[in-house]
């Protein structure tokens, strides 16, 4: 009896040092999970030395570059635990626990990992900046102004966007948008970039950027957002621009093209305009009307002239 109980017991202790191996190691016996790695966001400046550290015995380490922008150092961290099927990591030749960099630049700014028996152990999201960033005078960027030309047949708007800046700025525009896209925020208003190219005028440490809207529509209405990053700072402004509806400029057409008439409307032309119109509208001093009265005029001044 004191056999088979002295037998449980080690059967229990040897099941339980198993699945504490199989945890360890990034499994489990009792779910299907998966250990995310450590990730780690390092910052450097150029020129000097940094090491990073992975606490493992006979590891890999491998390297990916990342996109930089004016929202900085841009890497795609999903799926960074999987394997390296598609050739997108490049293996560095150190299988120890430490990755010594002696000499930095920018160029291997990007992600960095350790792989133990295939199993990713620890991430690294290394930037390299410069020694003098952020220790100059930051971009400003002036109110931004608006104006717009009304024709015949469309309007066009023009945003101007002035930048006082020590260094050349890079001046990238934005919208205001809704929903999931959100390319960056400023104080808490998501805003999505414009893709187009603007160009950019300076004189001396004054630079000057136009966004044009041609053909405005309604859709075209909205809050507008000009950045000026450089690596000192970056600062920026927006302005709201209003375009009005298609509807009403029909209407300021028509109002136009009757306002083009003497005083004195003849029948053909008044009724012509009121069923264009089809409501009471002003045409500077005078109020037109729908009217099928034959040989009367349709517009009188406010006074009451004809």
């Amino acid at each position: 009896m004191i056999t088979i109980v002295y037998c449980c017991v080690c059967l229990l202790f040897v099941a339980c040092h198993c699945g504490n191996i199989l945890d360890s190691e990034g499994y489990s016996n009792d779910s299907p999970y998966v250990v995310e790695p450590e990730v780690q966001n390092i910052r450097v400046k150029n020129g000097t030395q940094f090491t990073l550290k992975c606490h493992h015995k006979g590891v890999v380490w491998e390297y990916r570059s990342c996109e930089s922008n004016y929202k900085g150092l841009q890497c795609e961290i999903k799926n960074l635990n999987e394997a390296d099927k598609e050739n997108t990591w490049k293996k560095l030749n150190v299988t120890k626990g430490r990755l010594d960099v002696i000499s930095s630049s920018r160029s291997i700014s990007g992600l960095y990992r350790c792989l133990e028996k295939e199993i990713v152990r620890k991430i690294f999201i290394v930037e390299i900046v410069n020694p003098g960033s952020y220790e100059g005078t930051p971009p400003y960027v002036a109110p931004l102004k608006t104006s717009n030309l009304t024709g015949q047949l469309n309007i066009e708007f023009t945003i101007q966007c002035n930048v006082t800046s020590v260094i050349p700025p890079t001046i990238i525009w934005f919208k205001k948008c809704y929903g999931q896209k959100c390319d960056i925020e400023y104080d808490k208003i998501c805003y999505c970039h414009i893709n187009k190219s603007v160009t950019v005028y300076n004189i001396g440490n004054t630079y000057l950027s136009k966004y044009l809207i041609f053909n405005a529509r309604d859709i075209d209405s909205g809050l507008y957002a000009c950045l000026a990053v450089t690596e000192y700072g970056k600062d920026y402004k927006n302005v709201f621009i209003k375009v009005p509806s298609s509807k009403l400029q029909r209407r300021k057409r028509i109002i136009l093209f009757a306002v083009s008439y003497t005083f004195h409307l003849n029948f053909s032309a008044c009724c012509c305009l009121a069923v264009l119109l089809q409501e009471e509208k002003e045409i500077r001093n005078y109020n037109c009307r729908p009217t099928k009265a034959v040989n009367q005029t349709c517009c009188k001044n406010k006074r009451g002239n004809q």
